[in-house]
């Protein structure tokens, strides 16, 4: 009984596990898509996994043409902000569709 609320206790929730064998790339991957499918291209992206930080660069600026300070890193993920604000990744692609409609 007291290993199963151990193991509850030390369960990982949804953002943790993002960040677990390859969470970071997973989720540069998935903001370099969402960006492609709106018709903005990331410079570098082809270069995969391999070689991220030759788009690092590009992803930031498209973030920021929609008012969200992206601060990418293949080390750490990577960490968003509205206004100064720290915000999660849903939170910064709200942000980005709701500016593309206008």
């Amino acid at each position: 009984m007291n290993d199963e609320k151990f193991l509850q206790d030390e369960a990982l929730n949804d953002e943790q596990l993002d960040q677990v064998a390859g969470g970071i790339w997973k989720e540069m991957f998935d903001d370099t898509q969402r960006f492609e499918k709106m018709g903005i291209k990331i410079e570098g992206s082809d270069n995969g996994p391999t070689r991220p930080e030759s788009f690092i660069c590009s992803l930031e600026v498209a973030f920021e043409k929609f008012g969200v300070t992206c601060v990418a890193s293949v080390k750490d993920g990577n960490r968003y902000y509205i206004n100064g604000k720290q915000v999660s990744q849903d939170q910064a692609w709200e942000q980005v569709y709701s500016k593309n409609k206008k």
